[in-house]
């Protein structure tokens, strides 16, 4: 953790280490809402602009 500390300090490793994740199931749930990309990896490669992922998206 200190090393971590040093490139993203010390609420990078808060989120890292403390967060939780969070749940969507009320969104979809009440107001029908769906992610836009079946996983958050999915979404991550897209948004850098992986060529691979947005075939797959």
């Amino acid at each position: 953790m200190w090393l971590a500390r040093l490139f993203v300090g010390k609420h990078g490793v808060v989120m890292m280490t403390e967060a939780r994740g969070a749940s969507n199931a009320k969104a979809k749930r009440e107001l029908g809402w769906q992610p836009a990309y079946p996983s958050w990896r999915t979404g991550f490669r897209v948004g850098l602009g992986s060529s691979e992922a947005t075939r797959a998206a």
